[in-house]
């Protein structure tokens, strides 16, 4: 009985699973194939085998066939759109008669004759899926060279064919079509009206653009996308063939624009320029009217660098600087026309050492040919370009002196230790006697300006930093060389300000300055950290090797045991605060700008480390205030105020009566850090802490007349 069960489970299966009828050749299925839309098929080759293999089939993979037959219903070409890449279609004349074409995904198979029987068989490696579209199309006018379109090309506006691929097929390969990509082509002639290139703009990298000399000809130049076809002779006539992708077939709105050689376009033609020193110049350079006169060391011999030529006379003795260029733009500075090679940059530069009244001829070149507009200006050597000759400042303590360099009137001399070695950094030099013992504060500049300290000309470097900072530790009496520089391509006109500050007493945990802390109302203290070094790295201040904070210390007795709250004044200068038992341990706590340091014992005595960046100048405010807190696990009560539940795991409640006018509250942790802030007013009853991790919190409530701190316990 199990054994007939079996053997009707098979039957019934195969019933189900059968071979699709249009497997075979001889089976084709008819179908019509539209002309106006697209015929959509779906096929399913689940249960499809392999009958051939077509010639675009790899051997090795099981290509499942179906079989469709057609009668073309018109002279041109047969559209198919596949929904996937694993899609083979294949035309035959016969059954076993001859393969007329094979072709991958979107295809296109031209030249079928209206009347024409054929056979199509399409092919997938999987199961189901691969459904396709057919259409036929009646070819373009010009889809062979033969019939080619006859365009005109001007060099004052361009011309745009806009060809519909979908009506191209394939006729040949150029050399820059892609390797197993069938591209649909289209033909055109034109005569160049002047001797120059032709540009194509408005295309994509899936098109291709090949020039001939004649159908059946030479290829002259082939590329893809936008580019260039160079050399062109006035009066001669070229064929065109622009081809795109199968897969990105539709209307191309590719340009093409004549353009006339420049008469600058060779050396003996340099166009004179007028370089000053007062106004930057700007000029036209349009190397698309330019082709490639030689290689300069700078440049790739392989690429070609379309270039243009200048010459101009030196007005001082100095450097020029040539903006306004990217980094695929080259200039090449020359004595003479076949002379020496004086300089070769890319993109951005200035080239030093040129003499006053010399004439120099300049190569402006790029392997991008477009029209750039590159600006000329000279800059006087400075005086103090060099370290041996460098400029003597005067340094006091009683205000900043202000300063003014440009790095444009200045070459490289050396790398400082935050240089970076592949920059090129234009710097000038300086020498100061130092007043007092202390530091020199280097303020109101930008990052662009770098400054470096020495000891003497190829002496021992003593610090470096970029932007505001500090050089500590100098000596009373002592020369020291000042090395101010900038990036060339951040080289301007810049300011930047120098003062002398005596070091300060309590810049050391050794010799504290003493606060004596209230407990009603609070003291405020002022220090100029400027005058400051650092002394130690704490938990909350950044690591010394990206930025130096300058300290300075105080120490203070506890009146009783309060808290302690840091209120930070200098919104402009950002505040370290922290706080220890005594020198030479780690910090008991630490924070950045206002907090608090809780629970401190009665009678002991403390050391409070404040500092700040030593790039941010300036003086440095803070109130300091013991503040009473209370403490009750049940409920906290303060001046009919009251938290509620303390413990708490997600919410507390506040409580009071009358009008209290609440105004903000915050929630801070137990190192003094704002973790939650709320506004507040009457009518708020809830806070909502479920975010915090369990512990314990300091909560202040901000009334109109009154601060209050209160301890919650999250758990």
């Amino acid at each position: 009985m199990k054994t007939l069960k079996l053997l009707l489970l098979i039957c019934s299966s195969s019933l189900f699973a059968q071979v699709p009828a249009n497997n075979e050749c001889t089976n084709a299925e008819p179908i019509t194939i539209p002309t106006a839309s697209a015929l959509v098929i779906s096929p399913n080759f689940t249960e499809a085998t392999e009958t051939l293999d077509a010639s675009c089939n790899t051997a090795s993979v099981n290509n499942k066939d179906l079989w469709y037959t057609f009668t073309m219903p018109i002279e041109g070409i047969l559209r198919i759109s596949s929904t996937s890449v694993t899609n083979y279609f294949t035309i035959y004349d016969t059954c076993g008669g001859a393969e007329i074409e094979c072709s991958k995904d979107d295809s296109s198979f031209n030249s079928l004759t209206n009347g024409n029987t054929y056979l199509l068989r399409a092919s997938y490696q999987f199961d189901n899926g691969g459904a396709f579209s057919l259409q036929a199309l009646t070819a373009a006018a010009n889809d062979e060279c033969t019939n080619r379109e006859t365009i005109s090309i001007s060099i004052s506006s361009f011309t745009q064919p806009n060809p519909d691929s979908s009506y191209a097929s394939k006729s040949i390969e150029a050399s820059c079509d892609t390797a197993n990509n069938l591209y649909l082509d289209v033909w055109y002639e034109f005569i160049m009206p002047v001797n120059g290139n032709v540009e194509v703009t408005f295309s994509n990298n899936k098109q291709t653009f090949t020039l001939y000399d004649g159908c059946t000809g030479n290829e002259l130049q082939c590329f893809s996308g936008i580019g260039l076809f160079e050399n062109l002779s006035q009066n001669s006539t070229y064929i065109l063939r622009v081809a795109e992708r199968s897969t990105e077939v539709g209307t191309m709105n590719f340009r093409l624009q004549a353009y006339a050689f420049a008469l600058n376009n060779d050396c003996e033609n340099a166009e004179t320029i007028n370089v000053e020193t007062l106004n930057s110049n700007t000029y036209q350079t349009d190397l698309r009217a330019a082709n490639e006169s030689l290689d300069s060391t700078c440049e790739i011999t392989s690429d070609t660098n379309f270039d243009l030529w200048y010459n101009f006379t030196m007005p001082v003795i100095g450097n020029l600087k040539i903006e306004q260029l990217s980094g695929l733009d080259t200039v090449t500075l020359y004595d003479s026309c076949g002379g020496t090679e004086i300089s070769c940059q890319s993109g951005l530069q200035i080239i030093s050492g040129l003499v006053e009244n010399t004439n120099y001829v300049v190569r402006i070149a790029s392997i991008s040919p477009k029209n750039i507009q590159p600006r000329f200006q000279a800059f006087a050597k400075a005086e103090n370009d060099e370290c041996g000759a460098s400029e003597t400042l005067s340094i006091t303590t009683n205000d900043f002196t202000q300063y003014t360099v440009d790095a444009r009137t200045a070459t490289e001399s050396l790398n400082s230790s935050c240089d970076t070695d592949s920059d090129i950094n234009l710097d000038l030099w300086f020498d100061f006697v130092m007043p007092v013992t202390g530091n020199l504060q280097v303020s109101g500049t930008t990052f662009h300006l770098k400054s470096t300290l020495y000891d003497a000309c190829s002496g021992n470097e003593i610090g470096c930093f970029q932007g505001n900072g500090t050089f500590s530790n100098l000596i009373l009496n002592t020369t020291y060389k000042l090395r101010v520089s900038q990036k060339l391509n951040d080289s301007n006109s810049r300011n930047f300000r120098l003062q002398a500050l005596e070091n300060i007493f309590n810049d050391e945990c050794s010799s504290p300055q003493n606060i004596v802390v209230p407990t009603e109302g609070y003291i405020t203290t002022t220090t100029n950290n400027g005058a400051a070094t650092n002394s130690i790295i704490t938990a909350c201040e950044p690591p010394s090797e990206s930025l130096t904070v300058q300290d300075v210390w105080y120490s203070f007795t506890m009146p009783s045991t309060n808290d302690i709250e840091i209120s930070h004044l200098s919104e402009n200068v950002l505040g370290y605060y922290a706080l220890f038992d005594a020198c030479g341990t780690t910090e008991l706590q630490c924070f950045t700008n206002s907090g608090f340091f809780p629970n401190l014992t009665q009678g002991n005595e403390y050391l409070l480390k404040v500092g700040n960046l030593s790039s941010q100048s300036g003086i440095l405010s803070f109130n300091m205030s013991a503040q009473q807190v209370a403490l009750d696990v049940n409920s906290v009560s303060i001046k009919n105020l009251k938290l509620y539940p303390n413990p708490t795991t997600n919410v507390f409640h506040i409580e009071h009566s009358g009008q209290m006018n609440l105004q903000n509250l915050s929630v801070l942790d137990l190192n003094g850090r704002v973790i939650k802030s709320v506004k507040l007013h009457d009518n708020m009853k809830t806070i909502d802490i479920s975010s915090l991790q369990p512990s314990v919190y300091i909560v202040v409530i901000e009334a109109a007349n009154a601060r209050l701190i209160k301890r919650i316990i999250k758990q």
